[in-house]
């Protein structure tokens, strides 16, 4: 498998055909028009459609090095930072073995998990890292809109490990918030925003 990753996607090469990415494929069932959005969003305003959109770039530049990092410190290569975060590494690492950025693949289509843990009893845990401006907002639109996407998502990685006769026992989603490294945690639960929490909150 050769994958490769460029500022906007990852493109995956196995056998020498071509394979979609997951992420590229959501990008068609969950349609994100950045141009069309910008300016409902100002109001028609050009210039400040331009400067939302700048202001997003630079939010997801600043996403995926938030991301980098904290799987960095969740699998041991750098020391925690960002609250709940070396409990969280406690915890999963007392689930089993850890690993980071595994290519996993079907026929159809191809992607990375963020990480994936092999547990005691033979089977498998899958985690992705999202990273949040702020957290996410329970009960509106949006949140159920992402929501059903990272399912999608995580869906994916499942049945390509499953292809390869692995059985997957959960999927989750590690929520941080972008500004601070923390934990996306809701506050009057005391536990973080995900789809499955137990993994985490234990």
């Amino acid at each position: 498998v050769v994958a490769t990753k460029t500022a906007t996607e990852h493109t995956y090469v196995v056998d020498g055909k071509r394979l979609p990415s997951v992420t590229e494929l959501l990008g068609v069932e969950f349609p994100f028009d950045v141009e069309k959005v910008s300016l409902s969003m100002s109001d028609g305003d050009a210039v400040a459609a331009k400067a939302l959109r700048d202001k997003w770039t630079a939010s997801q530049e600043r996403g995926t090095e938030v991301h980098a990092e904290l799987e960095a410190a969740l699998i041991g290569r750098q020391e925690p930072s960002g609250l709940g975060v070396a409990q969280l590494r406690a915890n999963l690492l007392a689930r089993g073995a850890v690993v980071s950025e595994r290519v996993v693949w079907t026929a159809a289509y191809a992607g990375t998990v963020d990480l994936i843990i092999a547990r005691p009893d033979g089977t498998y845990e899958i985690y992705d890292v999202k990273t949040f401006d702020s957290s996410p907002h329970v009960g509106t639109g949006y949140a159920q809109y992402k929501e059903a996407k990272n399912a999608l998502q995580l869906m994916a990685y499942k049945a390509a490990l499953e292809a390869k006769g692995l059985r997957v026992r959960g999927m989750y989603v590690i929520p941080v918030l972008r500004a601070t490294k923390e934990l996306a945690v809701n506050p009057s639960s005391g536990k973080l925003y995900a789809t499955n929490t137990e993994a985490f909150n234990d």
